[in-house]
């Protein structure tokens, strides 16, 4: 079954390779499509099975020299009529490089449906300026969280410090989806000024899943820089920050917190916050990081009548 089905996936590639041969010749005597959107359709459209020869875009390249025709025809196929990305064009376009980018760009607004999610996938492999500055732009106009969160991660997968001053701006922004996407992509940038706005954040912002972005985001900082945000997360409101805090002072095995952990061990209104501050403990104590509890007074078992 195995064999047969690399035969007919090999049979399609080439056929796939002859019709662009073709397109491309009839294209030279006059009434045929342009040869490179043509070739475009037909590699996009081939979404199922192993191995799809480049031949036709290769072929296409003499008469498009500027890539445009075969950007726009795989962009045409990014997503199927039922809402399906397809991730053989994603990473055709991927492959075309740059003609990509001034095509995609004024395309990528920010709303949360398949195909602006199918062009952030394509447009998050360039880590140029121009990428990055047109992805802030776009997340301070975003009005779903998912969709900040995407565009925050793209941001932080791009590695680009520059942008650090502009989502600083945008941790504070009134809408929720901004300042999720904020707090996510500011994972790049490790300084003074980013670990004291995402702590802020912690401190005041009204929505837990932004409080636990910026906590997350603070993983990779220093002890002292996350120290004050580490102990607002201990005490919030949500325990899932609650939760998040705890396992990042277990992984950090800050001695100085063991009061807070054994408080919450005892009293925390969650059972995995309980359960997660009870091996925080143990952690610090097999590491020697932790100090023994205190005994109960002996006046509090103790009865002096019991002896008369």
């Amino acid at each position: 079954m195995g064999i047969t089905r690399r035969v007919l996936l090999t049979s399609l590639a080439l056929s796939i390779a002859l019709t662009a041969a073709l397109l491309i010749i009839l294209a030279s005597i006059g009434g045929a499509p342009p040869p490179a959107e043509a070739a475009g359709r037909a590699l996009a459209s081939a979404t199922d099975g192993g191995a799809v020869a480049a031949a036709p875009l290769r072929l296409a390249a003499a008469s498009d020299e500027n890539g445009e025709g075969r950007v726009r025809a795989i962009a045409h196929n990014l997503v199927s009529p039922t809402g399906r990305i397809n991730a053989r064009a994603v990473t055709a376009l991927q492959a075309l490089g740059s003609p990509v980018i001034p095509f995609l760009l004024p395309r990528f607004y920010g709303e949360d449906n398949p195909t602006q999610e199918a062009i952030l996938q394509v447009l998050e492999a360039f880590n140029e300026p121009e990428v990055v500055g047109h992805l802030i732009d776009t997340l301070a106009t975003v009005q779903s969280p998912r969709m900040g969160r995407r565009i925050g991660a793209a941001v932080h997968a791009m590695g680009n410090a520059r942008c650090c001053d502009q989502l600083l701006e945008l941790v504070f922004h009134e809408r929720e989806a901004v300042r999720l996407g904020a707090a996510v992509a500011l994972r790049t940038c490790l300084s003074a000024n980013s670990a004291a706005a995402l702590t802020r954040q912690i401190s005041q912002d009204p929505s837990a899943e932004c409080r636990l972005a910026a906590l997350e985001s603070l993983a990779a900082a220093p002890d002292d820089a996350a120290e004050e945000a580490l102990l607002l997360a201990v005490r919030d409101d949500a325990a899932d920050v609650r939760l998040a805090a705890v396992k990042m002072l277990a992984r950090r095995r800050l001695a100085g917190f063991q009061d807070e952990l054994r408080r919450l061990s005892r009293s925390d209104s969650s059972p995995q916050v309980r359960k997660a501050c009870a091996q925080a403990l143990l952690a610090l104590r097999m590491h020697g990081a932790a100090e023994p509890e205190d005994p109960e007074p002996l006046e509090s078992s103790f009865n002096p009548a019991a002896d008369n």
